[in-house]
């Protein structure tokens, strides 16, 4: 199973290495290029990544059907050893699903972390930048755009802080909480995390309609 499941996984990584080095590497490009070029890029940077959203949904989905055919097929067999690992596929098809998804969720964050810092790089030198976290970067983009004023930052920061809840325990931080409070889902602190498809899209349309307001 062990095999499966890492098998599984460096799929999507590549995948994502994929769709996030796609049409992004600016290092080469002229300096005397002008700041529409890199924002284009970008454009496309965001477009690459929700088909890597649909290509993790459909790799989970082609697994859990063959699961599931696999144990419509098995179930009549008297097969001790083989019922015992039609099982365990039920439960390594959850663990797959979270993982993935999760994946997903920190995948979307670098994504808003990478374009920032790309936007900040046609102003500032690269070395200013890169070790920057989101805090940093709001404060250097302050003298030319209030990142916390547009519409979806909250939706973003609440991206934010799933990304370092599911990186650090897997449960909800205190300020995971108590940013959505008010909001429509309240992530409840200490709960587990638990990413769904419905969190995933809200996750992505906030932060892309966000990103794409910055650029």
């Amino acid at each position: 199973m062990a095999t499966k499941q890492n098998f599984f996984f460096l799929i999507l990584k590549k995948v994502f290495n994929f769709f996030m080095n796609k049409s992004l590497n600016n290092e080469d490009i002229s300096s005397v290029l002008v700041l529409q070029i890199t924002k284009s890029v970008l454009k496309q940077q965001i477009i690459f990544f929700e088909e890597y959203i649909k290509f993790s949904k459909k790799m989970l989905h082609e697994y859990e059907q063959k699961i599931q055919d696999d144990y419509q097929k098995n179930s009549q067999k008297d097969v001790v050893e083989e019922k015992d690992m039609i099982s365990d596929d039920f439960y390594n098809k959850e663990i797959y699903k979270k993982t993935s998804f999760e994946m997903v969720i920190i995948a979307n964050y670098r994504l808003c972390e990478l374009t920032l810092k790309k936007l900040l790089c046609t102003k500032l030198k690269e070395n200013e930048i890169m070790g920057l976290n989101f805090h940093g970067l709001k404060k250097k983009f302050k003298p030319m755009l209030n990142l916390g004023l547009i519409e979806n930052y909250t939706d973003v920061n609440e991206l934010r802080l799933l990304n370092n809840c599911i990186k650090h325990n897997g449960k909800v931080s205190r300020k995971l909480s108590n940013i959505t409070r008010n909001k429509p889902r309240h992530w409840i602190q200490d709960d587990e995390i638990f990413i769904d498809e419905n969190i995933i899209d809200r996750m992505y349309k906030a932060s892309e309609k966000f990103l794409l307001d910055v650029i």
